[in-house]
């Protein structure tokens, strides 16, 4: 599940443009349902939100390999 992308890390020193997208859904899939589902206090809410923006900005700052367009195809199983 992981081993083509710690691959794409090792060898070409980034993560994929369609791994990076699939990240940030899982993080903002996650954080709606903790907002949804977790406590009520307001500060709680700010904290997990803020928390959230910064993970996301973390994964779009992530180098794409270079010459994407000439990388196998591995992680499409």
């Amino acid at each position: 599940m992981f081993g083509p992308i710690l691959t794409d890390w090792e060898e070409f020193g980034g993560v994929r443009s369609h791994v990076k997208m699939k990240a940030v859904f899982v993080v903002l899939i996650s954080i709606s349902l903790t907002m949804y589902f977790g406590p009520e206090i307001a500060w709680v809410r700010w904290l997990i939100g803020v928390l959230a923006i910064v993970g996301i900005l973390v994964i779009c700052r992530l180098p794409v390999p270079k010459g994407n367009d000439e990388l196998p195809d591995s992680d499409a199983v």
